[in-house]
């Protein structure tokens, strides 16, 4: 069934970003971003981590990204400052987290996919990205925990699927 999964996901995926977009050069790169988060979600659901190549991967597509939207200049500026915002963000809530409850609460893997996915949503999605990343990790902790599988779940799926509704959808709160 895990199989079959990840290829309806992948099929999934792959349809949304040539319905949104179209034969352009922004549906490549729309593409392979998904293929990207879809293995680290499944990797992070099945393992707990959030492997560095596949963030490396998705980083060296942003670009492309940023010139498909049209203004690589612009784009670039305003995913990097994004990237900025929402790794800093990310530490901050680490820290903060670890200082007060002296325990783990958000992986350094998490933190390295928000800024990975500021690379890609720019600053207008900041809002919308964390929306619905919280209210995608407050269901998937749920499923998760209603199954049985400990307190502790991944939080890279949901930051995954807001990063990719976020570009589907892109909505500012």
């Amino acid at each position: 069934m895990r199989y079959i999964a990840i290829e309806i996901a992948t099929a999934i995926v792959f349809l949304a970003a040539w319905l949104d977009y179209g034969l352009v050069p922004a549906f490549p790169m729309l593409a392979a971003l998904g293929l990207i988060l879809i293995m680290m979600a499944v990797i992070d659901l099945e393992h707990g981590y959030l492997p560095d190549p596949l963030q490396i991967a998705a980083v060296v597509l942003a670009p492309g990204w940023w010139m498909a939207l049209g203004d690589p200049v612009g784009a670039g500026a305003m995913g990097l400052a994004a990237a900025l915002i929402l790794g800093g963000a990310g530490m901050a809530l680490r820290w903060v987290y670890r200082r007060f409850r002296a325990r783990e609460g958000l992986g350094l893997g998490d933190v390295k996919l928000m800024a990975v996915a500021g690379l890609w949503v720019g600053l207008p999605l900041i809002p919308a990205f964390l929306v619905i990343g919280g209210l995608a990790g407050i269901v998937l902790a749920l499923l998760w925990r209603g199954a049985g599988r400990g307190r502790v779940f991944p939080f890279g799926p949901a930051l995954a699927l807001s990063c990719y509704l976020c570009l589907l959808f892109p909505i500012v709160i």
